[in-house]
């Protein structure tokens, strides 16, 4: 897969807020997805272009350019926030 991740301001805020624990473990499984497709991903209904990406109790929403070359963090949120 191979893609590039951006955050958005919005993800970059929640990061922020995070422990730093949460944060490196977010930031693995974001890289590790980048690279080879690997990762808990889920469709997310009603959000058109939108996925989460479960690490741990935490849910990274993503947004997947077409051609798979760009992944946007959008948000950062506590799994029973979603």
């Amino acid at each position: 897969m191979n893609a590039k991740v951006r955050l958005s301001s919005l993800a970059k805020a929640d990061f922020a807020a995070l422990a730093p624990d949460a944060r490196g473990w977010i930031l693995e499984a974001l890289e590790r997805f980048a690279e080879t497709g690997f990762g808990n991903l889920l469709e997310l209904k009603g959000r058109p272009g939108q996925c989460r990406l479960r690490v741990w109790d935490w849910c990274a929403i993503l947004r997947l350019e077409d051609d798979g070359s760009t992944i946007t963090l959008a948000r950062v949120v506590y799994r029973r926030q979603l």
